[in-house]
């Protein structure tokens, strides 16, 4: 049983890391995510809109 302790815990850890380093990502590169979207939203370009 303690080898089931040892994966969930390096399993909590992994989980933390790779959430938390989405949310920093999404965070720094917002503006840049907002931007491209509204440039493709507004576009009159249909193939720009199916991207």
């Amino acid at each position: 049983f303690n080898d089931d302790k040892d994966v969930c815990n390096v399993f909590d850890e992994l989980w933390e890391e790779i959430s938390s380093s989405e949310s920093v990502t999404l965070q720094l590169y917002l503006g840049e995510v907002v931007s491209l979207l509204c440039d493709f939203l507004t576009s009159t370009s249909w193939a720009s809109k199916k991207k």
